[in-house]
C-alpha cells in the first residue's frame, strides 16, 4: 500500500511539470522577409498615371514610348505583350516593373499591365519630328525622382531639367475673342518686347524654321525656328480647343510665349495664311477640319515668322 501512494504520487508530480511547462512555437514570419530575389537588383514594382507618347528623340535609348506626368516629369516605357501604340495620347495607368535605365538619371518600365484612367481631362502629347540645339537643351537630367503614396504603388519618373527664365507674358489671343484683346492689352510687361525684338531678328527661311510642332490628337504640323522653344497646354486653355505657345525663351505659363497657336470653333472667312492687323498685333490662319481653323498671332514686329508658320501648317503623318 505505501509502495502504490509513490507511485502515484510520482505520477501527480509528473502531470503537475507537465503543465507548468511553456510550450515553444516557431515565430511567425514576417511580411518583409518574404522579399523577392528582384529587390536585389534595383527592379521596383510600380502603379503610375499619365499620357502615353511616342519615346522620339532623347537621350535614353530604351523605351519604346513614354508617359508623360502632368508635373512635366516621365517614365520611360517598354512592353513585349502589350501594344502601347494602341494607347498614344491616351491617359492611361500603368503597371509593371520599374528600373534604372542605362544611361543614368532615367527609369524605364516594363509594363504589365495598362488600362485608360477615366474622370480626367486628357492632356497634350508632344511629338518633334526633329531636333536641333533648342529641344535638346532641354532633355531630362540625371535626376530621378521616386515617389510613395499610401493610396497607390510607387511613381518612379525622371525630372526634365530646370528650365531658364521666361519672359513675362505677351497679350497675344484669338481673333475670334475680341473681348479678350481688351483685357489682355492692360497685362502687357516691359520686358516682354525684349524678347520679341530678338525673336524678330531672326531669318525666316526653311533652313532656319526647320523644327516642327505636331500633335497626333488634332493631326497637325506647326514649323518653328530652330533656336525656338514651344509648350504645348492642350485644351487647358479657355475658351480654345488647342493652345501652344513659342518664344525664344522656355515658356513655363500660358501667357509667356511670344507666338500663340490656337485651335478655333468655326470656319475661316478670309485669305489664308496672310498675317491681319489686329491693334499691335497680327493674326494668320489657316482653315482646318470639323469646323475648325487654326490662328496664329503675335505682335506686329513678328508678322513675317506668323506668316511663315501659318503657311507651313501641314497635316500629321506617323513618320513625323
Amino acid at each position: 500500500m505505501k509502495r502504490f501512494s509513490i507511485i502515484a504520487r510520482t505520477a501527480l508530480l509528473a502531470i503537475l511539470v507537465t503543465s507548468c511547462t511553456p510550450v515553444v512555437t516557431p515565430p511567425p514570419v514576417e511580411d518583409g522577409e518574404m522579399t523577392s530575389s528582384s529587390s536585389s537588383t534595383g527592379l521596383r514594382y510600380a502603379t503610375v498615371e499619365g499620357v502615353v507618347q511616342k519615346a522620339g528623340v532623347s537621350i535614353y535609348m530604351q523605351g519604346s514610348h513614354r508617359l508623360q506626368m502632368d508635373d512635366g516629369t516621365f517614365l520611360l516605357l517598354e512592353s513585349s505583350d502589350l501594344r502601347l501604340d494602341d494607347y498614344v495620347d491616351t491617359r492611361v495607368i500603368v503597371t509593371g516593373t520599374v528600373e534604372p535605365t542605362v544611361e543614368s538619371g532615367g527609369m524605364i518600365m516594363n509594363v504589365e499591365m495598362i488600362e485608360e484612367a477615366t474622370g480626367m481631362l486628357e492632356p497634350e502629347v508632344l511629338e518633334e519630328s526633329s531636333f536641333s540645339s533648342s529641344s535638346t537643351s532641354s532633355a531630362p537630367s540625371s535626376a530621378a525622382a521616386v515617389t510613395s503614396s499610401s493610396a497607390t504603388a510607387s511613381s518612379v519618373v525622371a525630372r526634365s531639367s530646370s528650365p531658364a527664365s521666361s519672359p513675362k507674358p505677351v497679350p497675344v489671343v484669338s481673333s475670334s475673342s475680341q473681348a479678350a484683346v481688351s483685357s489682355s492689352a492692360t497685362q502687357t510687361a516691359p520686358d516682354a518686347s525684349a524678347s520679341v525684338k530678338a525673336m524678330a531678328k531672326a531669318v525666316v527661311d526653311a533652313q532656319n524654321f526647320n523644327q516642327k510642332y505636331c500633335s497626333s490628337h488634332i493631326g497637325f504640323c506647326i514649323p518653328y525656328h530652330r533656336n525656338w522653344y514651344f509648350q504645348s497646354f492642350g485644351a487647358n486653355v479657355s475658351p480654345y480647343l488647342w493652345h501652344v505657345e513659342v518664344s525664344d525663351q522656355s515658356v513655363d505659363e500660358a501667357g509667356q510665349g511670344s507666338i500663340v497657336v490656337n485651335l478655333v470653333s468655326g470656319s475661316f472667312e478670309g485669305t489664308e495664311g496672310v498675317a491681319v492687323e489686329q491693334g499691335d498685333f497680327v493674326v494668320a490662319s489657316r482653315q482646318w477640319t470639323g469646323n475648325r481653323h487654326i490662328e496664329i498671332s503675335a505682335s506686329k514686329e513678328l508678322r513675317a515668322a506668323v506668316e511663315f508658320m501659318a503657311n507651313g501648317v501641314e497635316v500629321y503623318t506617323n513618320d513625323q
